[in-house]
């Protein structure tokens, strides 16, 4: 009814969202043009097959002095995505704790970027 162009799916999700984002394109990688998880990450409850995001295009947010969701979890996985060629883009900053949502969707073209992508273009 709507005519959503299906290759153009995106995910972003801020803390509790950005979980979300991850694990819903964990789970159905092939649905989702690219995800931007902010202060959010892929926690599942076991270790992760990184294989099924490789071709998932993935823009984390994080900062370094986060208390509440802790970077270590976004750097094993975009360590992990780019060992295996995984299309990852990572702004981490150094300060702004669990609140750096509003610098990152004002200051960073993720928009552009995420409208870019597409199942087609995979």
């Amino acid at each position: 009814k709507y005519k959503a162009d299906k290759n153009r799916i995106y995910f972003t999700g801020i803390s509790g969202g950005g979980r979300i984002a991850w694990i819903s394109a964990y789970k159905y990688p092939e649905y989702y043009a690219c995800i931007v998880p902010a202060m959010g990450s892929l926690t599942i409850g076991e270790e992760p097959d990184y294989e099924r995001l490789k071709n998932v295009p993935i823009w984390i947010a994080q900062a370094e002095d986060d208390k509440i969701a802790s970077p270590l979890l976004n750097d094993e996985a975009y360590d992990a995505l780019k060992k295996i060629g995984g299309n990852m883009k990572y702004t981490r900053y150094k300060k702004g704790g669990h609140g750096i949502a509003p610098k990152f969707f004002k200051s960073e073209n993720w928009d552009e970027w995420m409208f870019s992508q597409s199942l087609e273009n995979r």
